[in-house]
C-alpha cells in the first residue's frame, strides 16, 4: 500500500474508535439525561380518566388498561384482572395479584406516555 492510503486508513480508523466510544456510551447517557418525566400527579391526572389505553410491552404484547381516578384500574389482556394504582414519591405504582408492584414513571411522547422503570423502557401507552 501506498503510504498516502495507510495514513488515511489510520486516520479512519481512530476516527471510528472516537465515534464508536462517544455514540456507544455518551449518547445513551446524554439521552437518558435529559428525558423529561412527568411528576406522578401529572401522570395519574392524564391515566386515570377511567379511559382504555392500549398497552405495548418491549415484547410487543399487548392489552388494555384501564385507570379510574379512584385507585382502581383494569387490566385486558391474555386474561382480564382488576389492579390498583397510587402514587409512591416520584413513582406511579400499579399493583396486581399476579405481579405485585410495579412502579414506573412516564414521559410523555406523541399519542401517549411511556411508562420507564430505573430507566429503562417497560410500557408504552397510547389512545
Amino acid at each position: 500500500m501506498r503510504p498516502t492510503t495507510i495514513r488515511l486508513l489510520d486516520a479512519l480508523r481512530l476516527g471510528a474508535a472516537i465515534a464508536s466510544a462517544l455514540l456507544g456510551t455518551g449518547g445513551i447517557v446524554r439521552a437518558q439525561a435529559e428525558r423529561e418525566y412527568l411528576r406522578p400527579a401529572q401522570a395519574a391526572k392524564m391515566l386515570a380518566d377511567s379511559q382504555p389505553w392500549s398497552a405495548t410491552g418491549p415484547d410487543g404484547r399487548a392489552a388494555k388498561m384501564t385507570f379510574n381516578p379512584d385507585g382502581t384500574a383494569i387490566f385486558d389482556g391474555p386474561m382480564t384482572m382488576s389492579a390498583t394504582w397510587a402514587i409512591k414519591g416520584e413513582n406511579f405504582c400499579i399493583t396486581m395479584r399476579i405481579i405485585g408492584d410495579k412502579c414506573h414513571r412516564f414521559a410523555k411522547t406523541t399519542g401517549g406516555l411511556d411508562a420507564y422503570t430505573d430507566g429503562v423502557l417497560e410500557l408504552r401507552l397510547r389512545r
